[in-house]
């Protein structure tokens, strides 16, 4: 619901400020927005990082729940629906049955003391570029959930990625008997995780 208003927000401020641009919807508004604000430079890494054009975030997910929240972010669960049915603008597109986590990033920066609009905020946006990054190096990495894909629409980042299927403290609650052994078995699947990380460059 937070993130609903958050994007309303946004669509009355495409409102406020001029015709929309008819025929590409909301959404590709946002992106074209998003990189008028951005440097020149700025958009040449996303250009690089991005090198396709690629169907809108909302196009191929469908968030479905609320994991958990951040200061700046908040994790939901989602489904990734069929591009198929999406390529041929039928209005129905069928579940492909994968569960994925999203993670949606708020790139806006403080409301202005006046109560101005929000504005996309460059030092956010930049590291949630650089996270992206880094979860792209290590993704292949045994112990490593596995990024999916990544989107940077309007004021909003998402990254997708394989969801798990419980929390640490659920798996451990899992345990019939925890004992020692058992969080050293834990442990040690950690630090294995933690080393292919360092292996890869990312400390």
């Amino acid at each position: 619901q937070e993130h609903a208003q958050a994007c309303d927000e946004y669509r009355n401020s495409r409102g406020r400020g001029g015709k929309r641009r008819g025929g590409r919807g909301v959404a590709a508004d946002a992106v074209a927005d998003a990189a008028a604000a951005l440097s020149p430079a700025a958009g040449q890494q996303q250009a690089r990082l991005r090198p396709k054009p690629k169907v809108m975030f909302h196009q191929q997910h469908e968030l479905t729940a609320r994991l958990g929240k951040g200061g700046f972010a908040r994790v939901y669960a989602a489904r990734r629906l069929s591009i198929e049915n999406i390529n041929n603008n039928t209005q129905d597109c069928d579940e492909l049955g994968d569960d994925v986590a999203v993670k949606v990033t708020d790139l806006r920066g403080p409301e202005g003391a006046t109560g101005q609009a929000r504005s996309l905020e460059m030092r956010r946006w930049r590291a949630t570029e650089r996270e992206v990054v880094v979860l792209k190096r290590v993704s292949d990495q045994p112990r490593c959930v596995l990024l999916v894909d990544a989107f940077m629409e309007g004021f909003f980042s998402y990254i997708v990625m394989e969801r798990c299927e419980m929390s640490l403290l659920q798996g451990l609650e899992s345990f019939a008997d925890y004992t020692e052994f058992t969080l050293k078995q834990v442990l040690s699947e950690m630090l294995r995780a933690l080393s292919g990380i360092h292996a890869m460059g990312v400390v």
